[in-house]
């Protein structure tokens, strides 16, 4: 037996593009990063492994989780990716430091302790979660699959109409 899940996929296709679209407009903010490297690797991946495993999953580069939830990155910035962030992030330096001075403190502050949380993705989800409606495509989705799964099965429904409650 196997359920066709066309409209479904459709569906959650076009709701995780939107995810990504307005995860891409959270990325536009100097806060949260600076290249548009995070921004660009955002991309949607449909789960279709079974009818319990299905869903989509919206993956982007690793730091992006750790911008996240916080704690050290799986990957230490270097000291002029740090002096380049900060040339970008809108923040004012004072004193007799130089730019490389302070991006080494930087960097050395990230080693000992890590990022702080900066949550942008989970309230988003959360907010969106309330537009994702699965039931009609769903349930259209089942109605084919059940004409096809009936025709494999020798029962023959020709042109008649098969009416579901």
């Amino acid at each position: 037996m196997s359920i066709k899940l066309d409209n479904t996929k459709a569906y959650l296709k076009s709701y995780s593009e939107r995810l990504i679209r307005l995860l891409k407009k959270s990325l536009d903010n100097k806060k949260i990063t600076y290249t548009g490297a995070a921004k660009n690797s955002l991309r949607q991946n449909i789960v279709e492994d079974s009818l319990d495993a299905f869903g989509i999953e919206i993956v982007g580069k690793d730091y992006l989780k750790t911008i996240e939830e916080g704690g050290r990155p799986p990957k230490l910035p270097q000291v002029s990716d740090i002096a380049t962030w900060l040339v970008q992030k809108p923040v004012d330096i004072y004193g007799r430091l130089t730019l490389r001075q302070i991006a080494r403190k930087v960097t050395l502050k990230i080693r000992r302790v890590g990022i702080r949380q900066n949550m942008f993705i989970k309230p988003l989800v959360d907010r969106e979660r309330g537009n994702l409606k699965l039931i009609a495509p769903f349930v259209k989705d089942l109605k084919v699959s059940i004409k096809d799964i009936l025709k494999q099965q020798g029962l023959d429904v020709g042109n008649k109409t098969i009416k579901f409650k």
